[in-house]
């Protein structure tokens, strides 16, 4: 009976230990994500603890015991790099810290084996290359680098492989049959795999960006294997990882980069989905075409009909009764759109001296584009669209008043700008930004030629809602 009574008390024991251990890795887990938040919010203020913090986090990104506690210590590392640069510190020492993060992240990752901490680790080693900018790694280095995204993509399409066999093989009787639980979870973890290889695709564009000198056996290998192996997949979600790179190619390294035959390829490439069924993929190719027009300089000309043939096939998609009735696709579809009314008025912006010249897109094109403003759901395109107007307005104002029937136009501004002003939007810009657009404001209801000025200030009156009339007097009185 003793020996009894003695087992029991050691099992509670074992149990009050267990009990202990979880709640000492809860208190854990709070106390790294607090103090990641804390260097999130205050920024610079974290610097004067930063070899403490960076002791405590560097210490748990390979926390066995807990996913989160490895996430938040690997996602709070760039931050620690930002307030470091806004403390002045110099060049060298900031490269110091990201080699240190970078090599810590860089075992890390050797041994993670959940897919979504994986994503966040990635993630903060491409943000702190970001942060760190030129001149952090070696030729050596960055090739090595390459070969280990590449290789880590690699994995990640046998882990997909491997969990579609377990999905299409035959069970050998009814218990080995998948339920829906089990399809469900071979689903979310193909999903996360995707996302894995979206930011190693990511980390990529961060070497074109950083080390442009560097990567040219990475470009070589995208373009000759990895990019066409995408495209002959017939598989959305690689089509999107090639998109991004593509993307990238072009917004970092730029046509120069290219001999003209191969960089035509990538345009075609980039526009050839913009009418595609995927939204994520209409989105992708309609930045990227925004990104062209931004980075082709004079050559934009030999693109630009096919560049603004393809955006307006993403503009004119048609919204069907699947994609409205389901609230994902149907914010996926606007973001889309946006997306590429965005990269008209980044042609417009970008390449004036192609619109005013083309007889075919100076009024044409310019009308289109305001016709089709405001956007309101890619809120970061849409801040970017309403300065880039402002400032025509102020340096140009004929180029857009011109565009079309006076009247009209000034109607159309006003709905505009009463969607423009408010904390939406003006809450992310400097206060230059929201000053241009101020101005604008106050040139079209004082200066701007009749009957532009009665038709912007009757639309105000009689036509927009309270809160956009309240919207356009704010700018109006801002300062």
């Amino acid at each position: 009976m003793k020996k009894l009574e003695k087992h029991k008390l050691s099992l509670e024991q074992e149990k009050d230990n267990f009990k202990q251990q979880l709640d000492e890795i809860e208190e854990k887990d709070v106390a790294i994500q607090m103090l990641s938040v804390f260097i999130d919010e205050v920024g610079e203020g974290c610097f004067d603890a930063i070899e403490q913090i960076s002791g405590v986090m560097l210490a748990n990104t390979a926390y066995l015991a807990n996913d989160s506690i490895r996430s938040s210590a690997a996602s709070s590392l760039p931050g620690l790099l930002k307030a470091a640069k806004k403390r002045g510190v110099d060049t060298a020492q900031v490269h110091q810290m990201a080699k240190t993060y970078n090599q810590n992240l860089y075992q890390a990752m050797q041994k993670e084996i959940d897919t979504d901490t994986l994503i966040t680790q990635v993630t903060a080693f491409k943000d702190i290359i970001d942060e760190a900018g030129p001149g952090l790694m070696t030729q050596e280095e960055v090739s090595h680098l390459a070969e280990k995204a590449l290789g880590m993509v690699t994995k990640s399409l046998a882990r997909i492989e491997e969990n579609n066999k377990i999905n299409n093989d035959e069970a050998e009787d009814e218990d080995d049959v998948l339920d829906e639980d089990d399809l469900a979870l071979i689903k979310e973890e193909n999903s996360n795999e995707h996302d894995l290889q979206i930011s190693t695709a990511e980390l990529m564009g961060v070497l074109f960006k950083t080390h442009k000198d560097f990567v040219g056996g990475l470009v070589q290998k995208l373009r000759a294997e990895v990019i066409p192996e995408c495209f002959s997949s017939n598989e959305q979600k690689r089509f999107k990882f090639a998109l991004f790179i593509l993307d990238d190619m072009v917004e970092h390294l730029g046509p120069t980069y290219f001999s003209p035959e191969d960089f035509a390829q990538i345009v075609q490439a980039i526009c050839s989905f913009a009418g595609h069924t995927s939204s994520s993929l209409r989105q992708a190719s309609a930045y990227g075409i925004g990104i062209i027009a931004q980075n082709t300089g004079d050559s934009f000309v030999t693109y630009s009909e096919q560049c603004l043939t393809a955006l307006k096939s993403t503009i004119d998609f048609p919204i069907s009764a699947k994609i409205q009735g389901k609230k994902e696709k149907l914010t996926m579809y606007n973001h889309a759109r946006d997306n590429a009314i965005a990269s008209v008025g980044k042609v417009i912006k970008y390449q004036t001296a192609v619109v005013k010249n083309n007889p075919n897109f100076s009024s044409q094109l310019v009308s289109f584009w305001l016709s089709l403003l405001p956007i309101t759901h890619d809120v970061e395109e849409a801040t970017a669209q309403y300065e880039f107007l402002s400032d025509f307005l102020a340096q140009d104002a004929e180029f857009i008043l011109g565009s079309t029937d006076p009247a009209t136009g000034g109607a159309q501004l006003a709905k505009i700008y009463g969607e423009a002003f408010q904390e939406k939007y003006t809450g992310s810009m400097s206060a230059e930004a929201k000053l241009k657009l101020a101005n604008a404001v106050r040139y079209l209801m004082t200066q701007a030629p009749a009957p532009t000025i009665e038709s912007f200030k009757a639309t105000c009156e009689n036509v927009l809602a309270a809160g956009s009339r309240a919207n356009v007097e704010a700018a109006f009185a801002h300062q």
